[in-house]
């Protein structure tokens, strides 16, 4: 693994091929042994690949590492990193693709196998970048399916949809893929994958009739799925309600039967994938949030419980070492806006999952708010949440906040004090967010998206009765 700058401004070594009988049969021998390249993505003219996609080259054979990096050129210019994965190659860019216009790839001739054996042609093929687009479930008051959005233009595509309706998806980080939960007539759920790039659809795993799968979320390298699932009970009144959750982690690449993540007699739900491959879930039967290492095992290895009470969905620091989650606390004599009684209120903690210190993001200042739905910037440096005063400044919906990853600098960005704000998610270049905003003041108003950038602090509407909004790096 390596960082670098893939440009077209390499030079390569000479190579100089004599002539004769002998060298021709050696010629032919290595051309018909020579490695080559039997799958690359994105694909030639693809023309919509996220701005964070990696580009991928799986050999034939077990390849020179170094040969290979030094022949691969990227133009225009980009960092990136550099892994390799068996006879895979993978350049992670460490910023968004251009999309002015195409990206060119090319491959040198002469890259060598680790035998030596030389790829006697190169390759060279385009791909064309679509801006960061907005995904999201629309409509809100009827069968919902998955539509993307292009803030700047407002030209929306219908991505994916079932008969029943959609009820949640998950997004890769790198924008390249999603898995969505597909409602089927019989009230079952199917998990499928959509290939955002070719455009391939296909399921993954069919969830038992009468079991209810929801909640996605994906790792950071888009081939592990996290999920709850839920069978029906009968609740008051003769109504059929989600019963106790479970959490699951299912392989994409290789079909088999999902694994449980926690004992099978306790209550588990939230899942959240870090940044470095770490899973933290909700135990409600342990009154944490449990963080363990799906790679080890079965069963995973644990790695920290955090005692937590409200065990709501959190959010991981941008290099994984710590995970941010709202907490419940109790405060005797303070004021709730009818009078001095005690009072319940949230704060934001920043916890380490190794060591399970804990910081309070949401200190400043001192008053008992409540604060929930954090979400951490893709740079790390910001901390978006929603946040309602508890005292005389009492309002029906939570606003829009953001914060230092420390607590320091908070800042409102929204001041509609009969609308709540939730459902945040950070643009892939930090700059701004996409929300939900929701009049609490009428029974039957519906959601809508809203996109706030962090310099300009002017919202702008971006779908009407649309929900979960996510952004495709």
């Amino acid at each position: 693994m390596g960082t670098l700058k893939l440009g077209s401004n390499r030079r390569l070594p000479s190579v100089w091929l004599g002539g004769g009988g002998l060298a021709l049969g050696l010629l032919i021998a290595a051309a018909l042994a020579s490695p080559r390249v039997v799958e690359f993505l994105p694909s030639a003219n693809s023309r919509h690949v996220g701005t964070m996609s990696p580009l991928r080259l799986t050999f034939s054979r077990p390849m020179d590492q170094a040969s290979v990096e030094l022949r691969l050129s990227v133009e225009p210019g980009l960092p990136g990193r550099l892994e390799w994965e068996g006879s895979t190659l993978a350049f992670y860019p460490l910023q968004p693709w251009p999309i002015d216009g195409p990206v060119q790839v090319r491959l040198a001739p002469f890259a060598r196998s680790t035998q030596l054996l030389p790829m006697l042609r190169g390759m060279s093929w385009t791909f064309q970048v679509d801006p960061a687009r907005v995904i999201y479930l629309w409509p809100a008051n009827g069968t919902a399916q998955l539509y993307a959005l292009d803030p700047a233009s407002g030209d929306r595509q219908f991505l994916a949809g079932a008969e029943a309706g959609v009820v949640d998806y998950a997004i890769s980080a790198h924008g390249e893929r999603l898995v969505y939960a597909a409602l089927r007539p019989d009230g079952g759920v199917d998990l499928r994958q959509l290939d955002l790039t070719s455009g391939e659809d296909t399921l993954v795993f069919a969830c038992p009739e009468g079991i209810r799968c929801q909640a996605l979320d994906l790792d950071q390298d888009g081939e592990r799925l996290a999920f709850e699932q839920s069978s029906w009970v009968t609740g008051a009144g003769g109504r059929q309600i989600p019963g106790p959750k479970q959490v699951l982690e299912l392989e994409l690449q290789s079909p088999a039967e999902p694994t449980l993540l926690g004992p099978a007699e306790h209550d588990t739900s939230a899942p959240n994938w870090s940044p470095v491959g770490l899973l933290a879930f909700y135990d409600a039967s342990l009154g944490s949030m449990t963080v363990v290492d799906a790679r080890q095992g079965p069963p995973p290895a644990t790695i920290s419980l955090l005692p937590n009470e409200l065990g709501l969905l959190g959010s991981w620091s941008a290099d994984g070492s710590s995970l941010v989650l709202a907490e419940m606390l109790f405060q005797e004599g303070s004021s709730s806006g009818t009078g001095d009684q005690a009072a319940f209120y949230s704060h934001l903690f920043a916890f380490d999952v190794l060591t399970a210190a804990t910081q309070d993001l949401s200190r400043e200042g001192g008053e008992v708010v409540e604060d929930a739905s954090p979400a951490v910037s893709p740079d790390g440096q910001w901390v978006a949440f929603a946040r309602k005063y508890l005292d005389q400044r009492w309002t029906p919906g939570r606003q829009l906040w953001v914060m230092r990853f420390d607590g320091s600098q908070a800042r409102q960005l929204t001041f509609e004090p009969d609308f709540n704000h939730s459902g945040l998610s950070w643009s892939p270049d930090s700059a701004g967010l996409v929300y939900v905003r929701v009049d609490q003041t009428s029974l039957t108003a519906t959601p809508d998206i809203w996109l706030i950038e962090l310099e300009q602090a002017e919202p702008r509407l971006l779908a009407e009765g649309a929900y979960t909004p996510r952004w495709i790096p």
